[in-house]
């Protein structure tokens, strides 16, 4: 194959080293010590190296040959800098162990420190729990006593009022027996004397064709702000001592309506309004808180009464039923 000329600047290494061989220089080193041992070479032979053309032949075996040698030194060059970067390496590494065999020991060390801590700890939040319950039961104790004083104190001032109360009730239903059996004995003084004076009474113009001529006694007024249970037994009394009939009673009821109560009269019609049945039904039915505070009124006597007969020592069932009164707004 045909060859080809390059200077010395421009040989392989492998070019280097035949032509060192040829001239039986030595041909070991990197590429630029080959270099300068040519061109010593060439300079003993009476040649100048920067001008020298050198015959390189341009076959595969001279090509293949030449990149033998080029990796060759690659490999050598490449293996020497990896060999020394491993030795540096390997010294970081070792100096890496030393760094983690020393935070081990820390770590063994602090996790004993901890663990003292922990102990520690443990002993002060027993020890401050102890106190503090304690401390605890201690006030528990105290507001204990002071609590029952204080409820003895509220219980025995309750029983004293409730006493008071019923005494007042007392009186109070005395008074009620002694008007009703007054106004009693006026009845039957005004039925057994048919010349007194409630048969010259005077007949009351209505507007209800019903003629009311035997009246004797003049029903009380209602306003609807009194006990409707205690006027309808009024009522009816007043009524059968005049021997009224159900027409005259639904007149009379009518006409003894007074204030507030007269409103019932604009919810009925006439039929209703003539009809005594249907008329109390409605007053009731307006005055139904009136009942209901009678019954309550009326359990709560009796039941302060079985209080006030019991022991004054049982004090703690005195406590129950007062507890029992409040609960269902007697008291």
């Amino acid at each position: 194959m045909a060859s080809r000329q390059v200077f010395l600047k421009d040989l392989k290494v492998a070019d280097l080293k035949r032509e060192l061989e040829e001239r039986e220089c030595e041909t070991t080193g990197k590429k630029a010590d080959l270099q300068n041992r040519l061109k010593e070479a060439l300079e003993n032979e009476g040649e100048n190296p920067d001008i020298f053309l050198f015959e390189i032949a341009g076959d595969i075996n001279s090509a293949l040959q030449s990149l033998k040698g080029s990796l060759e030194q690659k490999l050598i060059e490449n293996g020497s800098n990896l060999e020394q970067k491993f030795e540096e390496t390997s010294g970081n590494l070792r100096g890496i162990e030393q760094n983690l065999r020393g935070m081990e020991q820390r770590l063994v060390e602090t996790s004993g420190n901890l663990r003292g801590m922990e102990q520690k700890l443990i002993e002060n939040m027993d020890q401050k729990l102890m106190e503090n319950y304690t401390s605890l039961e201690k006030k528990i104790m105290e507001n204990s006593s002071y609590l029952q004083k204080q409820i003895g104190e509220y219980v025995d001032g309750k029983f004293g009022e409730i006493e008071n109360k019923f005494l007042e009730v007392e009186r109070k239903i005395a008074t009620l027996r002694l008007g009703s059996e007054e106004q009693q004995q006026m009845v039957n003084t005004s039925l057994k004397s048919p010349g007194s004076d409630s048969d010259r009474l005077s007949k009351p113009e209505l507007s209800s064709p019903v003629e009311i001529s035997k009246i004797r006694m003049k029903p009380p007024l209602f306003d609807g702000k009194s006990s409707w249970v205690n006027y309808l037994r009024q009522f009816e009394a007043a009524a059968k001592a005049n021997g009224w009939s159900l027409a005259e009673k639904a007149t009379a009821l009518t006409l003894a309506l007074r204030g507030d109560a007269t409103d019932i009269l604009q919810t009925l019609s006439l039929e209703e309004q003539e009809d005594y049945h249907q008329l109390v039904r409605h007053l009731e039915m307006r005055y139904a808180q009136c009942i209901t505070k009678y019954h309550r009124d009326t359990k709560g006597v009796q039941v302060v009464y079985w209080i006030l007969k019991m022991p004054v020592r049982d004090r703690e069932g005195r406590c129950l039923i007062l507890i029992y009164l409040i609960d269902l707004k007697l008291l």
